[in-house]
């Protein structure tokens, strides 16, 4: 929903205080996403190695919390700020792929490998 948004912004033109509005919501969806993140990054990880997968991942928030302010700040030298929202859209959706496609593999790894229940 959230790089539906962004592509609107990118594609129609909008007052500045619908933008803020829409910009508002996107950071909400996003937010909301934060804990789905974390519960995934948890069910991927080997169990006893969370702490070192959540260091991991965190240690990749960092890196791309100091690269990407890099890279848009550049786009914006060349004057290809709609460029910024496509590439924010793409990796959104590239990130909805990627946690689908870890679900299929938890339910496939559990439907092989049925783990038993005891009541």
């Amino acid at each position: 929903m959230a790089a539906f948004l962004v592509v609107l912004i990118t594609i129609i033109e909008l007052s500045s205080v619908m933008l803020i509005i829409l910009l508002g919501l996107i950071g909400f969806l996003t937010g909301l996403v934060a804990p789905s993140r974390d519960m995934l990054v948890r069910a991927a990880s080997p169990k006893g190695a969370e702490g070192r997968v959540f260091g991991i991942a965190s240690t990749g928030f960092n890196i791309g919390g100091v690269l990407g302010p890099l890279f848009l700040g550049c786009l914006l030298d060349l004057d290809l700020s709609k460029v910024i929202f496509w590439s924010a859209a793409v990796f959104m959706i590239l990130t909805s792929v990627l946690m689908l496609r870890q679900e299929y593999r938890n339910i496939n790894q559990l439907i092989t490998t049925p783990e038993e229940i005891s009541i």
